[in-house]
């Protein structure tokens, strides 16, 4: 479940977001903590830079974007998001799991539409 997303936010309930046990020690250092909000270690952070902020996935908003065939083997479109890119947005790129990693790409094609003959 996410943080709430206005008033007071309490280091134990960052802790518990990111899956630490309520009233057990912890730092807003925290590897699991930073990955919340995608923060590198010993960065500056506010605490309202947590409002909203989820180690579910389930708060993940992907627009689907367009994208025509970019790779050699692949003549179909691609439908997604690609960070860096104008095809799709995502509102939540970074996840708690394998320490704040982000998401740069998500996409779908047609399986087996290849350009080619096999």
């Amino acid at each position: 479940m996410a943080l709430q997303t206005s008033g007071a936010i309490s280091l134990n309930e960052i802790h518990v977001e990111a899956g630490g046990s309520s009233g057990t020690i912890c730092q807003i250092n925290n590897t699991d903590i930073r990955g919340l909000i995608g923060k590198a270690t010993q960065t500056t952070m506010s605490f309202n830079e947590w409002y909203g902020a989820s180690s579910s996935l389930d708060s993940t908003t992907v627009t689907v974007g367009y994208r025509p065939a970019v790779h050699i083997s692949y003549a179909g479109p691609w439908y997604g998001f690609l960070a860096g890119s104008s095809t799709g947005s995502a509102s939540k790129t970074s996840v708690a799991w394998r320490s704040g990693a982000s998401y740069t790409g998500l996409y779908g094609t047609q399986p087996g539409y290849l350009s080619g003959k096999w």
